[in-house]
């Protein structure tokens, strides 16, 4: 057992440097990557959230970043370490969901390098991967706890704790995840009506803790109306959508199409399976958790339906999938040690390759520059000509930039317009777009919006950009952007 542990304790080593390694290798993301940075980034910085910063999720893992950044450094490499961390710890805990339901030790490395291999392309730091972490979490407390006769008030404690640490982190689906625990919950009540309502008291307990803390920060800091402006009344203005299918349609990416028409079968299949134990009184609360769950997670793909939302959230459909392959193969192949030697040998191999591959991306990526906030990080000689030209223009003048890479400029001279450093709709509460202009007319300095022949970002509100162009004058370019004045 220890030889194993130590086995496993080198795979997920080597797993982090493989994700690591690919991270370090990517360019300077323009929008998720720095829209999310700039906000722990400010938090770190002592600004208040909704107070100070826009922004319409709930503040957890934007507040968990800015201690990473304000004690370690603030710089945005560190937030992809920190992701690097929470994808090894999302595998780590998928791997022990499918020890839990009995899946083989090679089967379950095989299906952690498959998706090594998938996440690794997840190499920006957001809420959602923080989200999917203590989803997967939770869904491993609650294998665990599936078969606990005698009530323990830890085990049950936490399952809540962490949903409310979902609630704290994106409000939507940490309620839905609620919701779930609550549906969870009733796998207990053929042991007594009692033990029922006990446990359910004590997850609501858990979940009540960190809900708690974060409405006292809210009050203590003034800001409960703005939260509830930004996070619920503002969620009403938007209105940016794409569907699953324009995903499964749009996407170039092969073993995405695959993932997209797998994953909804799997869970179909699970939902039969679990049909077909109730009839004949089989044991299958583990398919019924995973089920739930899963259903939950793929729900955070809404309303924007791309690849990294979808590769994101469909992580948990894995364990079933695990689950599914087992027990077929079970069925025809009886399990050796010679099957195992060859997993390690093939495991070794892939991950050497993997390692490889993103060593030589990293050096042959692109160049770095010492740009404040953007150190070690690839940036293309384009973009960081037109960073150093833009700043220089917003240094020596009062300035706001109407674009969703408005940010990318901000960070590096340490200056934030809230609601105008990340313009998307839907991000302005529920004064919507038409508070930004009523805004705009006060403004007595420079805006800055992109040229004619850039196309912006399909999240920007074109309103307010038509709303410029057609009322103030225009005095000028710099870089990429068009410069008007009232």
């Amino acid at each position: 057992m220890k030889k194993l542990n130590y086995l496993n304790l080198i795979f997920f080593i080597a797993i982090f440097f493989v994700i690591l390694i690919t991270s370090l290798a990517q360019p300077l993301v323009i929008l998720d990557e720095m829209w999310n940075y700039n906000i722990s980034k400010n938090i770190a910085e002592g600004l208040v959230p909704y107070k100070d910063i826009s922004m319409i999720t709930t503040p957890f893992f934007s507040m968990l970043t800015a201690l990473f950044l304000k004690f370690v450094s603030n710089e945005i490499i560190v937030t992809r370490i920190i992701n690097a961390f929470m994808l090894m710890f999302i595998l780590y805990f998928i791997y022990k969901c499918m020890q839990n339901i009995k899946v083989s030790e090679p089967i379950s490395h095989l299906v952690i390098i498959c998706l090594t291999f998938i996440t690794r392309t997840l190499f920006t730091s957001n809420y959602n991967i923080l989200l999917t972490l203590i989803g997967i979490i939770i869904i491993y407390l609650e294998l665990r706890n599936r078969e606990n006769i005698d009530f323990d008030f830890a085990r049950e404690f936490f399952i809540g704790f962490f949903v409310g640490l979902a609630i704290c982190t994106k409000q939507t689906i940490g309620i839905l995840l609620f919701v779930g625990m609550f549906i969870c919950n009733f796998i207990h009540i053929k042991k007594g009506i009692k033990l029922f309502l006990k446990r359910l008291a004590t997850k609501c307990l858990g979940a009540l803790l960190p809900v708690l803390i974060l409405l006292i920060y809210l009050i203590l800091n003034n800001c409960l109306y703005e939260f509830y402006d930004y996070c619920f009344l503002g969620i009403n203005t938007f209105n940016n959508s794409e569907s699953y299918i324009d995903f499964f349609n749009n996407t170039p990416i092969i073993f995405a199409k695959v993932l997209a028409i797998v994953c909804p079968i799997i869970l179909i299949i699970t939902l039969i399976d679990i049909i077909y134990k109730l009839v004949n009184k089989k044991e299958c609360s583990n398919l019924v958790i995973l089920l739930i769950y899963s259903i939950i997670l793929l729900v955070g793909i809404y309303p924007i339906a791309d690849y990294n939302h979808f590769i994101t959230f469909m992580h948990p459909c894995f364990i079933l999938i695990a689950y599914y392959i087992y027990f077929v193969i079970s069925k025809f192949l009886k399990e050796s040690k010679l099957i195992d030697i060859l997993f390690i040998v093939v495991t070794v191999l892939i991950t050497g390759i993997l390692m490889y591959i993103g060593i030589c991306l990293y050096f042959n990526k692109g160049n770095t520059y010492n740009i404040n906030h953007y150190r070690g990080i690839h940036i293309s000689d384009s973009i960081c000509k037109d960073i150093v030209e833009v700043d220089k223009f917003l240094l020596n003048n009062d300035a706001i930039i109407l674009d969703s890479e408005a940010v990318m400029y901000m960070i590096p001279i340490d200056r934030y317009h809230k609601n105008y450093d990340m313009l998307n709709i839907g991000n302005f509460g529920s004064s919507g777009e038409e508070g930004i202009i009523e805004d705009l007319k006060t403004k007595k300095g420079y805006i800055l919006i992109l040229n004619d022949k850039y196309k912006p970002n399909w999240q920007v509100p074109t309103n307010i950009i038509n709303c410029v162009k057609n009322n103030m004058n225009k005095v000028g370019t710099v870089a990429v952007y068009d410069i008007y004045k009232w």
